[in-house]
């Protein structure tokens, strides 16, 4: 099985097939981090809102 694995990957790299399935995964994993998919149910908000944040000691 390892060295069937082995073979095909040798195989894609002499093609280019792997060079290009990398580049395919960078350019998804970039396209997702910069516009992640929207999370279904949340939607924006219709007004400002802020909280101060302090650190209690116990």
């Amino acid at each position: 099985m390892l060295a069937f694995i082995q073979n095909r990957l040798k195989g894609m790299e002499q093609t280019g097939e792997l060079d290009r399935l990398r580049r395919e995964a960078t350019d998804r994993v970039k396209e997702h981090a910069v516009r992640p998919t929207p999370v279904e149910g949340l939607t924006k908000a219709k007004e400002y809102r802020s909280f101060a944040w302090t650190r209690h000691l116990l």
